[in-house]
């Protein structure tokens, strides 16, 4: 992950301004990772602000790629301009710090600087209802495990015993705009592990996030063949290499730390289907208990626990 500063004749750049040139150059399409490349190399002095695209390469860094439309929002709320696009290579420049760490579960303290960045993304009103992403189906789709009901019209059943209404939406579906404008309302958050949950920028600081992980049978890394083609069963142990020894998936617990936000983790009982590809959190169909989750949004929303369905 990389991104620039740089002076350019074509982009009517000069040695007396090139030092407020911010030329962003992730060639990734995760927005997670577009939030962690600029957390390295945020400067509020910047005032001129580029998108690189290689139109040699469009399979990485189209600018069409919803998550490259999701950079260009964030940059422009960010820094209160406009984007501009480039697909010239400018001259590199070191990251002005280090991201937090996000293999290791860290209780970091609230990161003032980062709230500095996100002054403008962060909305400034509580939330005011309950909003659970669903990924679309066979890609990380979340069910009950009792009912084997999707989760989102699991939740529904229940809507009538929350203190405040719930929503529930597929960020797939939405553009940068649309998913900000679900994201500023919520006063809950929910999500399955992904690069979904960075949407947690868009939410209000008193907006906490529950996401459900994948700490059951975490036994690959990459996923190994046995697993992959289905030789040994999401449940059973393999020989297969782990990157990392344990669980590493701390990427959105340490950023609601450093936001300020509090977290609560759910861990699935089972899943169905298939490995998608090699990395070990891409299953088709993940089941988790419902009623939990139930309860849990009431504990949150300080309405205690008792829950009927409609």
């Amino acid at each position: 992950m990389t991104t620039t500063t740089t002076k350019n004749t074509n982009n009517n750049t000069t040695n007396n301004n090139i030092s407020s040139i911010f030329v962003s150059r992730i060639p990734d399409n995760n927005i997670f990772h577009i939030l962690y490349d600029l957390m390295m190399y945020y400067d509020p002095t910047y005032s001129q602000i580029y998108l690189y695209y290689d139109e040699h390469h469009c399979s990485v860094s189209n600018i069409n790629n919803p998550c490259q439309k999701w950079r260009k929002f964030l940059l422009e709320r960010i820094f209160h301009t406009k984007v501009k696009f480039t697909n010239h290579l400018f001259v590199y420049n070191q990251p002005k710090r280090s991201p937090y760490n996000h293999l290791h579960y860290i209780k970091y303290d609230t990161d003032p600087l980062l709230l500095q960045m996100l002054e403008h993304v962060i909305p400034t009103e509580n939330g005011k209802y309950i909003l659970l992403n669903q990924r679309k189906k066979n890609n990380r789709y979340l069910y009950d495990s009792i009912t084997s009901e999707p989760i989102h019209f699991f939740l529904d059943n229940y809507k009538d015993s929350f203190p405040i209404p719930y929503r529930y939406c597929c960020f797939d579906d939405m553009t940068p705009e649309e998913q900000y404008d679900m994201c500023s309302g919520a006063a809950l958050f929910i999500s399955v592990h992904g690069a979904a949950c960075t949407n947690m920028i868009f939410t209000p600081v008193s907006t906490p996030l529950i996401e459900i992980n994948f700490r059951k049978h975490w036994y690959c890394d990459p996923v190994c063949d046995g697993h992959f083609h289905q030789q040994i069963p999401f449940d059973t142990k393999c020989n297969g290499p782990l990157i990392h020894p344990e669980y590493h998936k701390a990427d959105f617990h340490n950023l609601c730390h450093l936001l300020g936000k509090k977290h609560y983790e759910i861990t699935p009982d089972k899943y169905s289907g298939h490995f998608r590809d090699k990395n070990p959190i891409s299953k088709e169909n993940i089941h988790i208990n419902g009623e939990y989750l139930v309860k849990l949004i009431h504990t949150i929303l300080g309405s205690g626990t008792s829950s009927s369905r409609k």
